[in-house]
């Protein structure tokens, strides 16, 4: 899952947690056996909240400076 963003300013409104809810029926319907995503780290207890599981950090740089990021999986088989 890439670039799934919710403005700030309508945070805490339960728009991400369907926008994400949306995506998993989606994948199981597309019969996908894992969803990942690399998340901001900020982001990272929200998904955690809704099922996925921590599994590594990527090193992604940003602007220079060092910066590692959080990826995450749901398992989605049977």
């Amino acid at each position: 899952m890439e670039h799934c963003w919710v403005d700030p300013s309508t945070m805490k409104g339960g728009h991400g947690r369907r926008l994400v809810g949306h995506a998993l029926v989606v994948a199981r319907g597309l019969e996908v056996t894992t969803l990942v995503v690399k998340s901001d780290p900020w982001a990272q207890g929200f998904y955690e909240r809704l099922g996925a599981r921590h599994m590594l950090n990527v090193s992604r740089p940003v602007c220079g400076e060092p910066r590692q990021l959080p990826v995450l999986e749901w398992p989605l088989g049977d």
